[in-house]
């Protein structure tokens, strides 16, 4: 019989469907060399390799291996690259996230065969970036140090992995890449988002469900106290009559 960690394993493949490996809970280091080459989705594969350590941690490679980068974006007693990001006017992605032990987040995006290069604080401080050769550690992993866990929003489905949008691999790949035909090809037409729906009246008898849906919006676009200011100001002067908290 599997353990639970194995068995978390087991569903994070048959969820996401990219390969994986046994991370060490202390150091968050591979557990088995070759990591790369061995980082698997094969059920079989990765009960044996899992089954074999106390509480590994999920770790996930970056980069074409699984078609997939992440943003790595660090909290520490010293800053929050949240905020740094702010900083910047750079926007945080809207695609699916999840929060780390330490209070940061990662951001996973669609990249398919893109080489983007892993780079710490080059966008900013206390934010990463985990392309090729890179890895992250995935939900539902536990530390020595607390619990990976992804994000949702209010009662939303959590959103699945978008592919990265051309804002977001400017700033990662500045010097890349022509992004015309390959990333259309790839990735499929990148339309301007049209945000003009955040500004309607909402009447009485469609609050509840209006309201839902555009605070699920703010907490992908920004943080929770944020996010939580702009709701407020969209129900004081978009409801009508304002919501009661």
């Amino acid at each position: 019989m599997s353990s639970e960690k194995t068995q978390e394993a087991l569903d994070f493949i048959d969820e996401h469907d990219l390969k994986i490996f046994p991370a060490d809970p202390d150091t968050k280091r591979p557990l088995v060399r070759g990591w790369q080459e061995k980082a698997s989705k094969d059920p079989d594969q990765i009960t044996q390799i899992f089954d074999l350590f106390d509480s590994p941690m999920i770790g996930v490679p970056t980069g074409p291996l699984n078609g997939i980068s992440v943003l790595d974006i660090d909290q520490r007693p010293a800053g929050n690259g949240i905020w740094e990001l702010e900083e910047k006017g750079i926007s945080l992605p809207c695609t699916r996230s999840s929060t780390t032990p330490s209070g940061g987040r990662h951001y996973y995006f669609k990249t398919g065969d893109l080489e983007i290069p892993n780079s710490a604080g080059r966008i900013a401080p206390l934010v990463d970036f985990r392309g090729k050769g890179g890895y992250v550690i995935a939900p539902p992993s536990e530390s020595s140090k607390g619990r990976y866990e992804w994000e949702s929003a209010f009662y939303f489905k959590e959103a699945s992995f978008q592919p990265i949008s051309e804002y977001w691999l400017k700033l990662v790949m500045p010097k890349a890449i022509n992004t015309s035909k390959k990333r259309k090809a790839d990735f499929g037409p990148q339309k301007k988002p049209d945000h003009s729906w955040l500004l309607q009246p909402i009447r009485e008898g469609q609050r509840n469900n209006e309201m839902t849906r555009r605070a699920g919006y703010l907490l992908k676009k920004n943080d929770r106290s944020h996010a939580w200011h702009l709701f407020e100001k969209m129900n004081s002067l978009l409801c009508e009559p304002p919501l009661d908290f």
